[in-house]
Protein backbone atom coordinates (compact mmCIF):
# COMPACT_ATOMS: atom_id res chain seq x y z
CA UNK A 1 0.00 0.00 0.00
CA UNK A 2 1.26 3.45 -0.89
CA UNK A 3 1.99 5.75 2.00
CA UNK A 4 1.35 9.35 0.99
CA UNK A 5 2.78 12.11 3.09
CA UNK A 6 2.36 15.74 2.07
CA UNK A 7 4.89 18.13 3.49
CA UNK A 8 3.68 21.71 3.45
CA UNK A 9 6.07 24.66 3.31
CA UNK A 10 9.09 22.65 2.17
CA UNK A 11 10.61 25.93 0.96
CA UNK A 12 13.06 27.60 3.31
CA UNK A 13 12.17 31.27 3.78
CA UNK A 14 15.73 31.98 5.01
CA UNK A 15 17.48 30.58 1.91
CA UNK A 16 17.74 32.78 -1.19
CA UNK A 17 17.67 29.81 -3.59
CA UNK A 18 14.15 28.90 -2.45
CA UNK A 19 12.67 32.35 -3.12
CA UNK A 20 12.13 33.22 -6.77
CA UNK A 21 10.18 35.86 -8.73
CA UNK A 22 6.61 34.66 -9.21
CA UNK A 23 6.39 32.88 -5.85
CA UNK A 24 3.37 33.70 -3.68
CA UNK A 25 4.61 34.55 -0.20
CA UNK A 26 3.77 36.05 3.16
CA UNK A 27 6.16 38.83 4.16
CA UNK A 28 6.56 41.01 7.21
CA UNK A 29 6.91 44.72 6.39
CA UNK A 30 9.39 46.77 8.40
CA UNK A 31 6.54 48.73 10.00
CA UNK A 32 4.90 45.44 11.08
CA UNK A 33 7.94 43.74 12.61
CA UNK A 34 6.80 44.44 16.18
CA UNK A 35 3.27 43.13 15.64
CA UNK A 36 4.21 40.27 13.30
CA UNK A 37 1.44 41.18 10.85
CA UNK A 38 1.95 39.38 7.52
CA UNK A 39 1.30 40.71 4.03
CA UNK A 40 0.52 38.40 1.12
CA UNK A 41 1.83 39.02 -2.38
CA UNK A 42 3.77 37.77 -5.40
CA UNK A 43 7.53 38.26 -5.52
CA UNK A 44 8.76 40.72 -8.14
CA UNK A 45 12.43 40.95 -7.10
CA UNK A 46 14.69 39.18 -4.59
CA UNK A 47 16.66 41.88 -2.76
CA UNK A 48 18.85 39.85 -0.40
CA UNK A 49 22.23 39.18 -2.02
CA UNK A 50 23.60 36.65 0.48
CA UNK A 51 22.55 33.00 0.22
CA UNK A 52 20.90 32.99 3.66
CA UNK A 53 19.35 35.42 6.11
CA UNK A 54 18.09 34.23 9.48
CA UNK A 55 15.15 36.71 9.55
CA UNK A 56 13.95 35.83 6.05
CA UNK A 57 14.93 36.76 2.50
CA UNK A 58 14.06 40.37 1.63
CA UNK A 59 11.87 40.77 -1.47
CA UNK A 60 9.92 43.38 -3.37
CA UNK A 61 6.36 42.36 -4.21
CA UNK A 62 4.64 43.12 -7.50
CA UNK A 63 2.72 45.92 -5.76
CA UNK A 64 6.00 47.55 -4.67
CA UNK A 65 5.91 46.62 -0.98
CA UNK A 66 9.19 45.39 0.54
CA UNK A 67 9.63 42.95 3.40
CA UNK A 68 11.17 39.69 4.55
CA UNK A 69 9.62 36.37 3.54
CA UNK A 70 8.12 34.43 6.44
CA UNK A 71 6.33 31.74 4.48
CA UNK A 72 6.12 30.50 0.88
CA UNK A 73 2.55 29.69 -0.15
CA UNK A 74 2.94 28.69 -3.79
CA UNK A 75 5.84 28.25 -6.16
CA UNK A 76 5.85 29.39 -9.80
CA UNK A 77 5.92 26.85 -12.59
CA UNK A 78 8.65 27.12 -15.19
CA UNK A 79 7.74 28.37 -18.65
CA UNK A 80 9.34 26.62 -21.62
CA UNK A 81 11.15 29.75 -22.76
CA UNK A 82 12.32 30.73 -19.26
CA UNK A 83 10.56 34.09 -19.46
CA UNK A 84 9.21 35.78 -16.31
CA UNK A 85 6.11 34.14 -14.86
CA UNK A 86 3.36 36.63 -14.06
CA UNK A 87 0.40 34.26 -14.26
CA UNK A 88 2.02 30.86 -13.82
CA UNK A 89 1.58 30.43 -10.07
CA UNK A 90 0.59 26.90 -9.08
CA UNK A 91 -2.93 27.04 -7.64
CA UNK A 92 -4.15 24.68 -4.94
CA UNK A 93 -6.20 22.78 -7.53
CA UNK A 94 -3.13 22.44 -9.78
CA UNK A 95 -1.11 21.09 -6.88
CA UNK A 96 -3.81 18.57 -6.01
CA UNK A 97 -3.92 17.33 -9.60
CA UNK A 98 -0.13 17.22 -9.75
CA UNK A 99 -0.02 15.09 -6.62
CA UNK A 100 -2.72 12.77 -7.96
CA UNK A 101 -0.79 12.35 -11.22
CA UNK A 102 2.37 11.45 -9.31
CA UNK A 103 0.44 9.07 -7.08
CA UNK A 104 -1.08 7.31 -10.12
CA UNK A 105 2.22 6.83 -11.93
CA UNK A 106 3.93 5.59 -8.77
CA UNK A 107 1.11 3.10 -8.17
CA UNK A 108 1.38 1.89 -11.76
CA UNK A 109 5.16 1.58 -11.92
CA UNK A 110 6.38 1.04 -8.37
CA UNK A 111 3.64 -0.87 -6.58
CA UNK A 112 6.16 -3.64 -5.83
CA UNK A 113 9.26 -1.52 -5.24
CA UNK A 114 10.53 0.66 -2.40
CA UNK A 115 10.97 4.34 -3.27
CA UNK A 116 11.03 7.90 -2.01
CA UNK A 117 9.96 10.76 -4.29
CA UNK A 118 10.64 14.26 -2.94
CA UNK A 119 9.40 17.43 -4.65
CA UNK A 120 9.28 21.00 -3.31
CA UNK A 121 5.61 20.41 -2.36
CA UNK A 122 5.25 16.83 -1.12
CA UNK A 123 6.87 13.47 -0.44
CA UNK A 124 5.72 10.00 -1.47
CA UNK A 125 7.42 6.91 -0.08
CA UNK A 126 7.12 3.23 0.71
CA UNK A 127 9.62 0.62 1.83
CA UNK A 128 10.06 -3.11 2.35
CA UNK A 129 9.98 -5.25 5.48
CA UNK A 130 13.76 -5.34 5.24
CA UNK A 131 14.08 -1.60 4.44
CA UNK A 132 15.93 -0.64 1.29
CA UNK A 133 18.86 1.30 2.70
CA UNK A 134 18.92 4.07 0.09
CA UNK A 135 15.24 4.87 0.61
CA UNK A 136 15.64 4.70 4.39
CA UNK A 137 18.64 7.02 4.17
CA UNK A 138 16.65 9.61 2.21
CA UNK A 139 13.81 9.62 4.74
CA UNK A 140 16.35 9.91 7.57
CA UNK A 141 17.95 12.85 5.76
CA UNK A 142 14.61 14.66 5.51
CA UNK A 143 14.33 14.42 9.28
CA UNK A 144 17.95 15.54 9.62
CA UNK A 145 17.53 18.65 7.46
CA UNK A 146 14.10 19.71 8.65
CA UNK A 147 13.33 18.67 12.20
CA UNK A 148 9.89 20.31 11.96
CA UNK A 149 8.86 17.57 9.53
CA UNK A 150 9.12 14.82 12.13
CA UNK A 151 5.37 14.31 11.81
CA UNK A 152 5.96 12.14 8.73
CA UNK A 153 4.18 8.90 9.44
CA UNK A 154 6.43 6.05 10.48
CA UNK A 155 7.30 4.07 7.37
CA UNK A 156 6.96 0.81 9.30
CA UNK A 157 3.19 1.23 8.90
CA UNK A 158 3.47 0.47 5.18
CA UNK A 159 5.79 -2.39 4.35
CA UNK A 160 6.12 -4.31 1.10
CA UNK A 161 7.28 -7.89 0.72
CA UNK A 162 10.84 -8.00 -0.58
CA UNK A 163 11.01 -8.37 -4.36
CA UNK A 164 14.29 -9.88 -5.51
CA UNK A 165 13.06 -10.99 -8.94
CA UNK A 166 12.91 -7.60 -10.61
CA UNK A 167 16.13 -6.78 -12.45
CA UNK A 168 18.18 -3.59 -12.34
CA UNK A 169 17.41 -2.87 -15.99
CA UNK A 170 13.67 -3.13 -15.26
CA UNK A 171 14.02 -0.74 -12.33
CA UNK A 172 15.89 1.72 -14.53
CA UNK A 173 13.23 1.58 -17.24
CA UNK A 174 10.49 2.25 -14.70
CA UNK A 175 12.51 5.14 -13.30
CA UNK A 176 13.09 6.61 -16.77
CA UNK A 177 9.33 6.67 -17.35
CA UNK A 178 8.78 8.49 -14.05
CA UNK A 179 11.58 10.97 -14.80
CA UNK A 180 10.15 11.73 -18.24
CA UNK A 181 6.76 12.46 -16.70
CA UNK A 182 8.15 14.72 -13.96
CA UNK A 183 10.37 16.68 -16.35
CA UNK A 184 7.52 17.05 -18.85
CA UNK A 185 5.41 18.52 -16.04
CA UNK A 186 8.36 20.75 -15.05
CA UNK A 187 8.43 19.32 -11.53
CA UNK A 188 11.70 19.50 -9.61
CA UNK A 189 12.34 16.22 -7.77
CA UNK A 190 14.74 13.88 -6.04
CA UNK A 191 13.90 10.18 -6.43
CA UNK A 192 15.42 7.11 -4.82
CA UNK A 193 14.44 3.50 -5.38
CA UNK A 194 16.24 0.17 -5.28
CA UNK A 195 19.83 0.73 -6.56
CA UNK A 196 18.74 3.81 -8.55
CA UNK A 197 18.47 7.52 -7.77
CA UNK A 198 17.79 10.58 -9.91
CA UNK A 199 17.40 14.34 -9.52
CA UNK A 200 16.07 17.25 -11.57
CA UNK A 201 16.28 20.50 -9.66
CA UNK A 202 15.37 24.15 -10.20
CA UNK A 203 17.36 25.68 -7.34
CA UNK A 204 15.54 24.15 -4.34
CA UNK A 205 17.83 24.14 -1.31
CA UNK A 206 16.05 21.09 0.10
CA UNK A 207 16.58 18.97 -3.02
CA UNK A 208 20.23 20.03 -3.30
CA UNK A 209 20.83 19.15 0.32
CA UNK A 210 19.10 15.78 0.04
CA UNK A 211 21.09 14.88 -3.06
CA UNK A 212 24.36 15.89 -1.41
CA UNK A 213 23.68 13.80 1.69
CA UNK A 214 22.66 10.84 -0.46
CA UNK A 215 25.86 11.10 -2.49
CA UNK A 216 27.87 11.01 0.74
CA UNK A 217 25.95 7.89 1.80
CA UNK A 218 26.56 6.24 -1.59
CA UNK A 219 30.31 6.83 -1.37
CA UNK A 220 30.47 5.36 2.13
CA UNK A 221 28.50 2.28 1.06
CA UNK A 222 30.42 1.42 -2.10
CA UNK A 223 28.12 2.99 -4.72
CA UNK A 224 29.21 5.38 -7.45
CA UNK A 225 27.26 8.63 -6.93
CA UNK A 226 28.28 9.89 -10.39
CA UNK A 227 27.15 6.83 -12.34
CA UNK A 228 25.04 7.71 -15.37
CA UNK A 229 22.55 5.18 -16.68
CA UNK A 230 20.16 7.16 -18.93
Amino acid sequence: MLVITEIKNLFDNTHRGDITPGATVLIVLKKDQKTGKLTKGVVQDVLTHSQDHHRGIKVRLQDGQVGRVQKVLDYPTKSSNNEPHNKSIITSSDTTQEEQNCKDILNNLFSDLPYCLVTPNYVFYQNTKDPERGVQNTIDNIYKIKSKFRNIRNMSKSLLPNNDKITLSEIREKTKTLIFFLKFKKISFFFVTKKVSAIHNEDSYMLKALRGLHQDWERKNGFNPDESWD
